[in-house]
């Protein structure tokens, strides 16, 4: 941002200071079940990040516009589906442009949710009064348009229903959300101030703007800058935000940028919630998910804070897979995270076993049967346990979620896995897109790809039919199974005979990681796995050749020794011919090479 030196001045962002919300690096680790990108460790680092050259997302944007924006039922918190969207650069007549909608909007003050690169200090500080005096609810997130109509011959589409005050479809893209330099002031002066789960706003010093065509320089450039920083220091007095925000801002080089932990944005007075959590969300892109992102404070710590984000996606068959992600702190080892973490829903607990640390995020995850999440309304609550390492084990939870936007994010998940919301129970396996990474890593269920072999689609085959209550039984492990009646044959919709797939070992599974999976897919078979499989050590083996089209955990004949890299032909999930209720599990048929 440069400093105002003259009324044709301009405070300036660097080019590209985009914040990627760590979220969707988050979501990448849990679909991956790797590393973090290089490109987000830079954003998660607590050094300064140097801004890229050039960039075209910060670049290309123009002067912050203003408009109402309307989304499906809670989509902006409960009881919240419109709100007011601030895009782009401010200018220094952003305020003026602000005026003009509320004018339209008479008495009506939604929230405000802001993604800017920033841009004038002379527009910020108008801004952030004019929000301040309005006494705005201010968020930060990257609103997108969706369904607008064309306007006039000339126009862009929604020009002229942004312009009328109309509401126009929108929707929060949850993979992007920026606030830096002049825009954290700016929201700053909001009354109520909602920094989300995972965004961090980014902050540096005052700079010159590189459009002058003479800029002061020595003596005259430090005044100016010292002026600037008096403005501001005043400005944040007046909002009642501690100056400690410029102090820390003025220690970044203009030409750098570094993102506030959750800690520092309560400890300037920015958001000073000890817990917060988003709506829940759908993603369509790159595969399907709905999210829950959510903060929390660390137990004993009062400035460090735990970011957390539940995530759904399509299981192999009527379960929903669950995943649990939490980015660990810099002082906090990986791998440290307790070993018993749970998700309660609708009266059931779902364990997570341990998935395995990153550099930045630990991940757990574990399958539910869709039944149990079609329970799950509006105004129910989502139990955490064993979130926070620090939390004593066996509190009752750690951390409990509401579920506002569960059931819209919801029925769209259960249309894009190949069901309509509310269908219970057992259907035919899904047919996943080709490309996207298992979930879990280290999961016994496979996700079928076209380049793997043919699957059944829900037009292929009718969805099989559950089994009918007086069918069921007590297992000695409190599990259900259908009984087998003389004669009787079962429902179970799984292949008579095996597929053979080709697969490369990547690591070995314990007994205590397989049992609760291993009870999961029975559950949602409505079967069991025949008796001659269960004492079969296992082993991880992903699709070969690569490029994450599949992952699954597989049986080790008693008889086979593998290793780590090993190439080996597999024997799909097929049913028991001697026991028409019982499957016989992913087994390795064969070693085809050994590793060197």
């Amino acid at each position: 941002m440069a400093v105002l030196l003259s009324p044709a001045t301009r405070h300036h962002i660097p080019p590209a200071m985009l914040n990627l919300r760590p979220l969707s690096i988050a979501l990448a680790v849990f679909a991956c079940a790797v590393g973090s990108p290089p490109a987000v460790l830079a954003q998660t680092s607590p050094e300064p990040a140097k801004a890229p050259p050039t960039g075209a997302n910060a670049v290309t944007m123009g002067n912050i516009e203003f408009y109402l924006a309307r989304g499906d039922a809670d989509a902006c918190g409960r009881g919240c589906n419109e709100w007011i969207a601030a895009e782009g650069k401010i200018d220094q007549s952003a305020a003026q442009r602000l005026r003009q909608l509320l004018t339209k909007l008479g008495r009506r003050r939604p929230p405000i949710y802001f993604h800017s690169p920033g841009g004038s200090i002379a527009g910020s500080l108008e801004l952030g009064r004019l929000i301040h005096d309005q006494k705005f609810v201010v968020s930060i997130a990257h609103t997108v348009p969706i369904g607008c109509d064309h306007d006039k011959q000339g126009e862009t589409p929604c020009e002229a229903q942004k312009r009328s005050g109309q509401a126009i479809e929108a929707a929060f893209d949850p993979n992007v959300a920026m606030c830096n330099s002049g825009c954290v002031y700016v929201v700053a002066g909001g009354a109520v101030r909602l920094v989300p789960p995972w965004v961090r706003p980014g902050i540096h010093d005052v700079g010159l703007d590189p459009t002058m065509k003479k800029p002061p320089r020595g003596a005259a450039a430090a005044e100016a800058k010292t002026v600037a920083h008096a403005r501001i220091e005043k400005y944040l007095r007046e909002i009642g935000i501690d100056k400690a925000l410029l102090t820390a801002a003025a220690a970044i080089p203009f030409e750098s940028v570094r993102f506030l932990e959750r800690g520092e944005v309560a400890r300037f007075g920015i958001d000073r919630r000890e817990f917060g959590e988003a709506v829940w969300r759908f993603i369509d892109k790159p595969r399907p998910e709905m999210v829950k992102s959510f903060f929390v404070r660390a137990n004993g710590d009062p400035l460090r804070y735990l970011n957390g984000v539940v995530v759904m996606t399509c299981g192999a068959g009527p379960g929903i897979r669950l995943g649990l992600v939490r980015a660990h702190g810099a002082s906090e080892q990986p791998g440290t995270w307790p070993h018993s973490v749970s998700i309660s829903m609708s009266g059931q607990r779902i364990d997570l076993p341990y998935q395995g640390p990153s550099r930045d995020f630990d991940t757990r995850g574990g399958t539910s049967p869709a039944s149990t999440l079609d329970k799950i309304g509006d105004n129910a609550t989502i139990g955490v346990s064993g979130f926070d390492p620090g939390q004593d084990e066996g509190s009752p939870s750690d951390v409990t979620l509401n579920t506002d936007g569960f059931s819209a994010a919801y029925a769209k998940l259960r249309k894009s896995c190949g069901e309509p919301a509310r269908d219970v129970i057992a259907v035919a396996p899904s047919t996943m897109p080709v490309g996207v990474p298992l979930p879990f890593g280290n999961s016994p269920f496979v996700r079928p790809s076209a380049a793997a072999g043919p699957t059944v689609s829900q037009n292929a085959a009718a969805a099989p039919i559950p089994p009918r209550p007086e069918t069921l039984q007590s297992s000695a492990n409190g599990s259900t199974t259908p009984a087998e009646p003389m004669g009787q044959s079962c429902a179970l919709q799984i292949a008579d005979a095996p597929e053979h797939r080709k697969g490369r070992v990547t690591g070995f599974l314990s007994d205590e990681d397989a049992l609760p999976e291993t009870k999961a897919i029975e559950a949602q078979l409505g079967a069991k796995i025949s008796p001659a499989y269960l004492s079969l050590k296992r082993a991880r083996v992903e699709a070969y050749p690569g490029g994450g089209r599949w992952e699954t955990g597989v049986g080790i004949p008693e008889h086979m020794a593998v290793a780590v890299g090993d190439l080996v032909e597999l024997n799909s999930r097929y049913r028991d011919a001697s026991l028409p209720c019982h499957f016989i599990p992913w087994t390795i048929n064969r070693i085809l090479d050994h590793a060197e």
